[in-house]
């Protein structure tokens, strides 16, 4: 009987730190005998950075490992050449700065085949290299939604964190990313157009990984830059742009007002509604043709 083959799709940018103890991870996921796996590896480093790394472990790896170099700084094109690298009835995507446990991918395996859905999403949960200030975790700004095990998922709240997909789903979409998102909303953008197409998407709570969140990214200034990428991008990928304008138009000058008696509350709740003025503005911006900010901080 040939057992159904999974590909661990791994897009990297500049982490050649942390990218063997992943690669090894990734390598030793458990299967329990249901499936085989493979990695693809796709360097977005112009100065290909991950290579020697890749084949190196390449060389000792007791799973088969295939590895591109994408030169050009686009998430979305290096998820689309992971994508031409891929064997296999399932893909799973996991991000260069998140940790597996062993169990990781029989966990979203064995989910897909009980919900049948075309995704099958894991939680990604902060991992702190230092403790963080008061405010960031009272504020929780590192947290995800999470749900019930077997849930089905709404398509704005997916992502590519910890995700495995039917290929044959991301096949009919030629290319699975847009490659115009080239600095985020890709993924939404991908499960948007799923979505569309009759896709249902389930949660697996199991199969978690853990987001390693260095101490640049505990400073106001990341978590506010973050925010006008975000309101950007998901300008981008909204079905309905006008009325999210003019929703954030509305929005604005009422959070603002909501600032000083915010602060008065907690330092927390000011950087939430802060945060939020951010992902206004982000979209405001983008209606008007600007780009304050480009590209998000590693």
């Amino acid at each position: 009987m040939v057992l159904p083959h999974i590909t661990i799709c791994l897009c990297t940018c500049r982490r050649t730190e942390r990218l063997p103890p992943l690669l090894d991870a990734l390598a030793g996921q458990e299967t329990a005998g249901a499936f085989t796996h493979s990695l693809a590896v796709v360097d977005n480093d112009p100065a290909g950075s991950a290579g020697p790394v890749v084949r190196d472990f390449a060389a000792r790896s007791p799973v088969p490992v295939r590895q591109a170099w994408e030169p050009q700084p686009n998430i979305a094109r290096a998820r689309n050449r992971a994508l031409t690298l891929a064997e296999g009835e399932h893909v799973a995507f996991i991000d260069d700065d998140e940790s597996p446990a062993s169990d990781w991918l029989r966990r979203l395996h064995s989910s897909a085949r009980r919900d049948r859905a075309s995704a099958v999403l894991g939680p990604v949960r902060p991992r702190y290299r230092a403790p963080p200030p008061g405010w960031l975790l009272r504020g929780r700004f590192w947290e995800r939604d999470e749900w019930p095990d077997g849930a089905e998922v709404p398509w704005t709240r997916c992502r590519t964190g910890n995700v495995l997909l039917r290929r044959d789903a991301l096949e009919a979409l030629a290319p699975a990313f847009d490659e115009r998102l080239a600095t985020g909303g890709e993924d939404v953008d991908l499960f948007r157009r799923l979505a569309a197409d009759g896709h249902r998407f389930s949660w697996c709570a199991e199969a978690a990984v853990h987001e390693d969140v260095p101490p640049h990214r505990c400073t106001r200034r990341y978590l506010l830059r973050r925010a006008l990428l975000r309101g950007r991008d998901g300008l981008r990928v909204t079905p309905a742009p006008f009325r999210a304008t003019a929703s954030s138009a509305a929005a604005l000058p009422l959070y603002l007002l909501l600032l000083p008696p915010a602060l008065a509350c907690g330092h927390h709740r000011f950087m939430r509604l802060a945060v939020r003025i951010g992902d206004h503005t982000g979209r405001l911006l983008a209606a008007a043709g600007l780009e304050p900010v480009r590209s998000r901080a590693p």
